[in-house]
């Protein structure tokens, strides 16, 4: 999997790509939220476009980062996921844990409002 990242505002958001399946990849993927998370963030966006495969080492990998952004105040919110990804969480019915957005502007905005219902 390759992750990108930018910084805008009081936002991180965290571009993926290819199969988040565990392994250095997706332990990157940890680090750099708990950092995050460390230097003040509260808002982690992944945006998730470029997934193509999520298995239970990956969706574990989401479950701490989303635990992680909770404790502190935080939020980590998905935007842009492929079909396939959608329904492995709604299956796993980890679409009613994890905050999914259409795009990034909607789940910026929804920092005023909370997660959709």
């Amino acid at each position: 999997m390759k992750l990108t990242h930018r910084i805008e505002g009081d936002a991180l958001i965290l571009n993926l790509d290819g199969q988040l399946t565990g392994g250095p990849e997706a332990d990157q993927l940890v680090t750099k939220i708990r950092s995050a998370v460390e230097s003040g963030i509260r808002l982690v966006i992944l945006d998730m476009e470029g997934i193509t495969w999520v298995n239970s080492t990956g969706l574990g990998k989401l479950i701490a980062s989303h635990l992680s952004l909770r404790q502190s105040g935080g939020a980590l919110r998905f935007v842009r996921v492929p079909r396939r990804i959608a329904t492995i969480l709604g299956v796993t019915r980890l679409n009613t844990v994890f905050e999914i957005y259409p795009t990034e502007g909607d789940a910026r905005r929804a920092q005023l409002t909370g997660p959709p219902r």
